[in-house]
């Protein structure tokens, strides 16, 4: 996630997807929506997970909600750049999340997700 490659990648799929939505008939009757995953998707905890070996340690639940309480996740450019095309085109957004709504979590989410740029949201849904 750290190398050229996965950035490229992520250039194509964002590319593809922008051609897709635009392909779409969208009704423009307020009823057309777009789900988003958060982590790993919309926001990025490479941060988090570069101190805790990329995966190669166990994540610590109490170090991951820490993490997640700071509300310093960054966007992922080109899910950003999809999400701003998506709200011009007056798609309404949604983000999900396997994040539990307990201890407090949503407005700490709902914060970053505002920190990092995803001011238009119609929902979010936390398990």
């Amino acid at each position: 996630m750290s190398g050229h490659q996965y950035r490229n990648d992520s250039r194509i799929v964002t590319r593809e997807a922008i051609k897709y939505v635009k392909g779409l008939n969208l009704s423009g009757n307020g009823k057309d929506a777009w789900v988003f995953d958060i982590d790993e998707t919309t926001l990025s905890n490479l941060p988090f997970y570069a101190k805790h070996g990329f995966g190669a340690e166990p994540v610590d639940p109490i170090e991951m909600l820490a993490w997640f309480l700071k509300a310093q996740a960054q966007a992922l450019p080109e899910t950003y750049k999809l999400y701003k095309e998506l709200v011009n085109l007056g798609v309404k957004i949604v983000f999900l999340t396997g994040r539990p709504d307990v201890l407090g979590l949503r407005p700490f989410t709902e914060q970053n997700l505002w920190n990092a740029g995803y001011h238009k949201r119609e929902k979010v849904i936390l398990r």
